[in-house]
Protein backbone atom coordinates (compact mmCIF):
# COMPACT_ATOMS: atom_id res chain seq x y z
CA UNK A 1 0.00 0.00 0.00
CA UNK A 2 1.27 3.31 -0.95
CA UNK A 3 0.23 6.65 1.09
CA UNK A 4 -0.55 10.06 -0.58
CA UNK A 5 0.03 12.93 1.25
CA UNK A 6 -2.45 15.91 -0.45
CA UNK A 7 -2.21 19.20 1.32
CA UNK A 8 -1.94 17.95 4.67
CA UNK A 9 -4.56 14.90 4.09
CA UNK A 10 -3.43 10.81 4.26
CA UNK A 11 -5.19 8.43 2.61
CA UNK A 12 -4.21 4.61 1.67
CA UNK A 13 -4.01 3.71 -1.99
CA UNK A 14 -3.47 0.31 -3.53
CA UNK A 15 0.31 -0.14 -4.49
CA UNK A 16 0.71 0.46 -8.82
CA UNK A 17 3.25 0.43 -11.23
CA UNK A 18 2.63 4.39 -11.20
CA UNK A 19 3.96 5.02 -7.24
CA UNK A 20 3.12 7.99 -5.34
CA UNK A 21 5.79 10.23 -6.92
CA UNK A 22 3.84 10.11 -10.49
CA UNK A 23 0.15 10.35 -8.30
CA UNK A 24 1.53 13.84 -6.88
CA UNK A 25 2.86 14.33 -10.21
CA UNK A 26 -0.25 14.14 -11.99
CA UNK A 27 -2.60 15.53 -9.51
CA UNK A 28 -0.34 18.71 -9.63
CA UNK A 29 -0.36 19.14 -13.36
CA UNK A 30 -4.10 18.45 -13.43
CA UNK A 31 -4.39 21.25 -10.91
CA UNK A 32 -1.98 23.75 -12.43
CA UNK A 33 -3.14 26.83 -13.06
CA UNK A 34 -2.31 28.67 -16.10
CA UNK A 35 -1.55 32.54 -16.36
CA UNK A 36 -0.40 34.59 -18.85
CA UNK A 37 3.55 34.90 -19.24
CA UNK A 38 5.24 38.61 -20.34
CA UNK A 39 4.77 37.36 -24.04
CA UNK A 40 1.10 36.37 -23.97
CA UNK A 41 1.55 32.78 -24.11
CA UNK A 42 0.84 30.62 -20.87
CA UNK A 43 3.77 30.20 -18.32
CA UNK A 44 3.89 27.72 -15.61
CA UNK A 45 3.76 28.84 -11.92
CA UNK A 46 7.14 29.33 -9.84
CA UNK A 47 7.75 25.93 -8.10
CA UNK A 48 8.83 25.64 -4.34
CA UNK A 49 12.09 23.38 -4.70
CA UNK A 50 11.21 20.56 -6.76
CA UNK A 51 7.29 20.43 -6.64
CA UNK A 52 4.46 23.13 -6.64
CA UNK A 53 3.28 24.38 -3.47
CA UNK A 54 -0.34 26.16 -3.10
CA UNK A 55 1.29 29.00 -1.79
CA UNK A 56 3.38 29.75 -5.48
CA UNK A 57 0.15 29.43 -7.30
CA UNK A 58 -0.46 32.77 -9.12
CA UNK A 59 -4.23 33.05 -9.00
CA UNK A 60 -3.99 32.58 -5.40
CA UNK A 61 -6.55 29.44 -5.50
CA UNK A 62 -7.17 27.06 -3.44
CA UNK A 63 -7.07 29.68 -1.01
CA UNK A 64 -5.38 28.54 2.58
CA UNK A 65 -4.11 30.46 5.19
CA UNK A 66 -0.62 30.92 6.66
CA UNK A 67 -0.76 28.98 9.74
CA UNK A 68 0.49 31.13 13.34
CA UNK A 69 4.10 30.69 13.56
CA UNK A 70 5.97 30.73 17.12
CA UNK A 71 8.99 31.24 18.44
CA UNK A 72 11.18 28.46 20.77
CA UNK A 73 9.89 28.01 23.89
CA UNK A 74 12.01 29.78 25.95
CA UNK A 75 11.19 33.16 24.27
CA UNK A 76 7.85 32.46 23.78
CA UNK A 77 6.79 31.19 27.74
CA UNK A 78 8.60 34.95 28.20
CA UNK A 79 6.21 36.58 25.75
CA UNK A 80 3.30 34.69 27.31
CA UNK A 81 3.60 35.32 30.87
CA UNK A 82 4.81 39.19 29.82
CA UNK A 83 1.32 39.41 27.73
CA UNK A 84 -0.85 37.79 30.83
CA UNK A 85 0.94 40.39 33.32
CA UNK A 86 0.32 43.63 31.18
CA UNK A 87 -2.93 42.88 29.99
CA UNK A 88 -4.31 41.98 33.34
CA UNK A 89 -2.48 45.12 35.10
CA UNK A 90 -3.89 47.55 32.52
CA UNK A 91 -7.23 46.02 32.73
CA UNK A 92 -7.19 46.40 36.88
CA UNK A 93 -5.72 49.98 36.09
CA UNK A 94 -8.71 50.98 33.92
CA UNK A 95 -11.24 49.84 36.98
CA UNK A 96 -8.78 51.50 39.77
CA UNK A 97 -9.37 54.57 37.15
CA UNK A 98 -13.32 54.19 37.39
CA UNK A 99 -13.06 53.48 41.37
CA UNK A 100 -14.98 50.13 40.65
CA UNK A 101 -11.92 47.54 42.45
CA UNK A 102 -14.95 46.32 44.64
CA UNK A 103 -16.31 44.93 41.51
CA UNK A 104 -14.59 41.53 41.31
CA UNK A 105 -16.36 39.50 39.16
CA UNK A 106 -16.85 42.11 36.45
CA UNK A 107 -13.37 42.56 36.62
CA UNK A 108 -12.64 39.30 36.46
CA UNK A 109 -14.74 38.31 33.52
CA UNK A 110 -13.11 41.90 31.93
CA UNK A 111 -9.25 40.42 32.41
CA UNK A 112 -10.51 36.60 31.60
CA UNK A 113 -12.10 37.52 28.10
CA UNK A 114 -9.17 40.02 27.65
CA UNK A 115 -6.65 37.54 27.77
CA UNK A 116 -9.01 34.93 25.46
CA UNK A 117 -9.54 37.06 23.12
CA UNK A 118 -5.69 37.86 22.84
CA UNK A 119 -5.08 34.18 22.98
CA UNK A 120 -7.49 33.48 19.88
CA UNK A 121 -6.35 36.41 17.58
CA UNK A 122 -2.48 37.47 18.43
CA UNK A 123 -1.42 34.35 16.96
CA UNK A 124 -2.85 34.99 13.58
CA UNK A 125 -1.04 38.11 13.28
CA UNK A 126 2.55 36.87 14.16
CA UNK A 127 2.67 37.92 17.80
CA UNK A 128 4.42 35.18 18.77
CA UNK A 129 6.67 34.33 15.79
CA UNK A 130 10.35 34.79 15.98
CA UNK A 131 10.07 37.98 14.39
CA UNK A 132 8.09 39.65 16.11
CA UNK A 133 9.63 38.62 19.79
CA UNK A 134 13.27 39.26 17.97
CA UNK A 135 13.19 42.57 16.00
CA UNK A 136 11.56 46.20 18.17
CA UNK A 137 10.32 47.21 14.21
CA UNK A 138 7.78 44.79 14.12
CA UNK A 139 5.47 46.23 17.31
CA UNK A 140 2.78 47.19 14.78
CA UNK A 141 1.69 43.70 14.58
CA UNK A 142 0.72 44.32 18.12
CA UNK A 143 -1.35 47.08 17.52
CA UNK A 144 -3.37 45.27 14.74
CA UNK A 145 -3.99 42.22 16.88
CA UNK A 146 -5.41 44.62 19.51
CA UNK A 147 -7.59 46.59 17.33
CA UNK A 148 -8.70 43.41 15.97
CA UNK A 149 -9.09 41.25 19.98
CA UNK A 150 -10.02 44.70 21.84
CA UNK A 151 -13.51 44.15 20.06
CA UNK A 152 -13.75 40.30 20.47
CA UNK A 153 -13.38 40.90 24.11
CA UNK A 154 -15.74 43.41 24.36
CA UNK A 155 -18.54 41.19 23.00
CA UNK A 156 -17.47 38.33 25.34
CA UNK A 157 -17.42 40.32 27.86
CA UNK A 158 -21.13 41.86 27.19
CA UNK A 159 -22.15 38.27 27.04
CA UNK A 160 -20.35 37.37 29.83
CA UNK A 161 -22.02 39.59 31.69
CA UNK A 162 -25.36 40.37 30.03
CA UNK A 163 -24.66 43.69 29.19
CA UNK A 164 -23.97 46.01 26.43
CA UNK A 165 -21.15 46.15 24.17
CA UNK A 166 -19.60 49.39 25.05
CA UNK A 167 -17.66 51.31 22.18
CA UNK A 168 -16.15 53.41 24.92
CA UNK A 169 -14.79 50.08 26.37
CA UNK A 170 -13.40 49.00 22.85
CA UNK A 171 -11.96 52.28 21.66
CA UNK A 172 -10.35 52.94 25.12
CA UNK A 173 -9.28 49.84 25.13
CA UNK A 174 -7.55 49.72 21.94
CA UNK A 175 -5.56 52.86 22.83
CA UNK A 176 -4.46 51.90 26.04
CA UNK A 177 -3.97 48.08 25.62
CA UNK A 178 -2.15 49.02 22.12
CA UNK A 179 0.09 51.55 23.41
CA UNK A 180 1.17 49.65 27.13
CA UNK A 181 1.62 46.26 24.83
CA UNK A 182 3.23 47.94 22.01
CA UNK A 183 5.75 49.10 24.65
CA UNK A 184 6.07 45.99 26.27
CA UNK A 185 6.99 43.67 23.18
CA UNK A 186 9.16 46.17 21.82
CA UNK A 187 11.48 46.04 25.03
CA UNK A 188 11.16 42.32 24.45
CA UNK A 189 12.41 42.44 21.74
CA UNK A 190 14.70 44.25 22.00
CA UNK A 191 16.14 42.60 24.98
CA UNK A 192 16.01 39.33 22.78
CA UNK A 193 17.81 40.91 19.93
CA UNK A 194 20.61 42.01 22.04
CA UNK A 195 21.62 38.34 23.56
CA UNK A 196 20.97 36.67 20.31
CA UNK A 197 23.59 39.24 19.56
CA UNK A 198 26.01 38.67 22.30
CA UNK A 199 25.43 34.99 21.35
CA UNK A 200 26.18 35.29 18.38
CA UNK A 201 29.48 37.09 19.50
CA UNK A 202 30.65 35.00 21.56
CA UNK A 203 30.14 31.40 19.32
Amino acid sequence: MYVARVYGLSCALPNTTTGVSGLEESWAASHEPRVVGKAGGPSRPKAHGSRLTPHSWADGSPTLHRMPQFADRSLLRWAIIGDIVVLAIVTILGFATHHTLDAYWRMFVTVLVTLIAWAVVAPWFDAFSTTTLTRPSSVWKILLATVVATPLAAFLRGWFLGIEVSSTFILTGIAFNGLVMMIWRAALAASAARTSRQRTAHS
